[in-house]
C-alpha cells in the first residue's frame, strides 16, 4: 500500500502560499446575469438560505489581484523578483495595515541576494502584529510567519531568538508544529534552494549551538515527522529517540512524549495511513492477530501520553490525544474522561463533537447530541467539518428521522461549498433536475452567490461551465443515499426515490454497489 502523495505537488513555499491566497481572493461580481426562472423551485436545504460568508477584499487586495505582480513573483529572475518587490512596497504605501503584504514582501526579499534581513524581520513583526484571526489574511494562524521569524533570526546568527520564535510557533498549534519545517521537499536532506525555508543542516546547526537545551532534540524529531507524511516506510527511529533524548533533557516538559505518541495514533506507525492499520480492516470482533498488534501500537502511544500528563497535568493536548487513542481501543468511556478533562483546560476547545463520538460508541446518543449542537455551534461550515452528519448518525438512532433529514442536508451544503468548483454544470444537472427549467447562466450565479461570493461570475462561470469535468466523488452519493434510507424509514418513499435518482444519475459507479433490480425495479441494498 502507497500513500497519496498528491500533497507533494502543491508543497510550495510560503512566498507562493501568499501569492496563490491573494490572487484566489477574486473580485466583487462583474457582468452577472440578470434573468431569473420562469417559475418558482423548491430548493432542496443544502441549495437554499444565505450564502456563504467571506471577508470582503480591501481596496488594495483587490488592486492586488488584479496587477501584474503576482506573475513577477513567481519569476525564477532576481531582477523580475526586485520588480515584483517595489510593486509590493507600493501596495503597503496604499494600505499601510495590510498583514499579508509584509508576510509577503519578506518572503520575497528573502530571495533576492544582499536584501536586508533586519528589514525581513520587521516586515514579519509588522504582519504579527496587524494579523487578525479570521478578519483579514490569507492565513488562519500566525504558525508561518514565526517559521519565518525563525528561520531570519538563525541567518542572522541570532540562534536562541531563533528557538524562541520556533517556540511561538509550536504552541499555536501542538497537532501541525511540525509544519514549520514544510520546506517543499519529501525526505528530510534533500537540499532546499529557499534560503527562508528550513534544512536538515539548519535544524542540526541548533543542535550543534544547544546540545543540552531539550528544545533543540524536539525540533530535530519534528523536522523528521514533517517527511513522515510521504512514505510508509520512512524510518521512525531517529525522529523516536530525539524526542526521547528531549524528554531526558526536560523531564517536566510534556511536549516531547506528546510527540512521541503520535506516531502510534495518528502517524506511519498506527495512524490511519500505516501498514499496520491496513491489515486490520474495520472494528473486528473479536480482534484478529493483526487487529490485535494494532492495538498493542495504539496503547504504545497511550503509555507515552500518560507520561507526558504525569509530567505536566495541565497540558490539554495530550488529554485530547489520549481520548483520540482510547476511541480507536473502543475504550469510549476512557475517551469521554479524557476529553471532559480537555475541556475543562480548554473550555472553548474544538472536542466537543470528539467526545459525542465517544458517547454515540456507548448508545448514549441524548448526550452526543448535546455535544455535537456544542462543536456545531463553534463553527461547523467548511467540507472538513463532520459533526452534522454525526449528529444526524445519533437522531437516526433514536428515530428522529426530520432532525437527521436536515443535518444531513447542512452536511450536504458544507460539502457542496468545498468541492462545487470541481463539478460540471452537466453533472450538476443530473444530480439536481429540480433546476432543469433554469438557465445555465442564472443556475451558475446561483451557485456563485451561494458558495464563492467572493468570485466574480466570469471567473466562476469559466470553470463551472466550461472547464469542469466530471467529479468521481464517493462521500456526497453517501450523504444523498442516507438521506434517502431516512425518508424511506419514516415512510416517505417519493422524497427516498430522488434522493437515491440523485446517485444513480450523478454517479454510476456508486450506484452499481447500492441498488439491485428486482422484478424489473429498482431495489436499495441496505447493510
Amino acid at each position: 500500500m502507497e500513500p497519496d502523495l498528491s500533497r507533494t505537488g502543491m508543497r510550495t513555499t510560503i512566498r507562493v502560499v501568499v501569492i496563490a491566497s491573494l490572487a484566489a481572493i477574486s473580485l466583487t461580481a462583474q457582468n452577472a446575469p440578470s434573468r431569473r426562472p420562469s417559475r418558482a423551485i423548491v430548493d432542496p436545504i443544502e441549495l437554499s438560505g444565505p450564502p456563504k460568508t467571506f471577508v470582503p477584499l480591501t481596496p488594495t487586495k483587490r488592486a492586488f489581484a488584479q496587477s501584474a505582480v503576482i506573475e513577477k513573483l513567481n519569476s525564477k529572475d532576481p531582477s523580475v523578483l526586485a520588480s515584483g518587490l517595489r510593486d509590493i512596497t507600493s501596495f503597503i504605501q496604499q494600505d499601510p495595515t495590510d498583514t499579508d503584504l509584509y508576510f509577503l514582501r519578506a518572503t520575497v526579499s528573502c530571495q533576492i541576494a544582499g536584501s536586508n534581513k533586519d528589514a525581513m524581520l520587521n516586515d514579519v513583526n509588522t504582519s504579527i502584529k496587524f494579523w487578525k484571526p479570521n478578519q483579514n489574511s490569507a492565513f488562519d494562524s500566525l504558525r508561518n510567519h514565526y517559521a519565518l521569524k525563525a528561520k531570519i533570526e538563525f541567518l542572522l546568527g541570532r540562534y536562541a531568538d531563533s528557538l524562541t520564535d520556533l517556540d511561538a510557533g509550536m504552541r499555536i498549534d501542538y497537532d501541525s508544529a511540525d509544519d514549520m519545517f514544510n520546506n517543499g521537499n519529501v525526505k528530510p536532506d534533500e537540499p532546499t534552494a529557499m534560503p527562508c525555508m528550513w534544512s536538515q543542516a539548519d535544524v542540526n546547526k541548533l543542535a550543534e549551538q544547544f546540545p543540552k537545551d531539550y528544545r533543540t532534540s524536539l525540533y530535530l524529531g519534528l523536522y523528521g515527522t514533517e517527511f513522515s507524511h510521504f512514505s510508509l516506510d520512512i524510518d521512525y527511529q531517529p525522529i523516536l529517540k530525539a524526542f526521547e533524548h528531549a524528554a531526558e533533557l526536560n523531564p517536566s516538559s510534556a511536549v516531547p512524549s506528546y510527540f512521541s505518541a503520535r506516531p502510534y495514533i495518528l502517524g506511519g506507525i498506527g495512524g490511519l495511513i500505516s501498514h499496520a492499520n491496513a491489515t486490520c480492516l474495520g472494528d473486528v470482533v473479536p480482534r484478529t492477530k493483526p487487529c490485535l498488534e494494532l492495538d498493542e501500537i495504539h496503547r504504545t502511544g497511550v503509555r507515552s501520553l500518560t507520561k507526558a500528563i504525569a509530567a505536566d497535568p495541565t497540558f490539554e493536548p495530550a488529554y485530547a490525544l489520549r481520548a483520540e487513542a482510547h476511541l480507536q481501543l473502543r475504550e469510549n468511556q476512557q475517551a469521554i474522561r479524557d476529553y471532559t478533562k480537555a475541556l475543562e483546560l480548554a473550555p472553548k476547545g474544538k472536542r466537543y463533537g470528539d467526545r459525542g463520538l465517544a458517547e454515540s460508541g456507548l448508545k448514549e446518543y441524548q448526550a452526543a447530541i448535546l455535544d455535537y449542537t456544542k462543536d456545531i455551534a463553534q463553527g461547523c461550515e467548511d467540507a472538513l467539518c463532520q459533526t452534522y452528519e454525526n449528529r444526524a448518525d445519533a437522531y437516526l438512532k433514536l428515530h428522529d428521522y426530520s432532525h437527521a433529514i436536515s443535518d444531513l442536508g447542512h452536511a450536504i451544503r458544507n460539502f457542496l461549498g468545498g468541492t462545487i468548483y470541481l463539478f460540471n454544470i452537466d453533472q450538476f444537472r443530473r444530480i439536481y433536475p429540480e433546476y432543469d427549467d433554469v438557465a445555465d447562466d442564472v443556475l451558475c450565479e446561483k451557485l456563485r452567490v451561494l458558495f464563492n461570493p467572493q468570485m466574480s461570475y466570469a471567473d466562476y462561470s469559466k470553470q463551472f461551465l466550461v472547464n469542469a469535468k466530471e467529479n468521481d466523488d464517493f462521500i456526497l452519493p453517501g450523504l444523498y443515499l442516507k438521506r434517502g434510507d431516512a425518508y424511506a424509514d419514516m415512510g416517505d418513499i417519493a422524497s427516498a426515490n430522488r434522493e437515491y435518482d440523485r446517485v444513480a444519475a450523478g454517479f454510476s459507479k456508486w450506484a452499481e454497489h447500492e441498488f439491485t433490480t428486482r422484478n424489473g425495479k429498482r431495489v436499495r441494498v441496505r447493510q
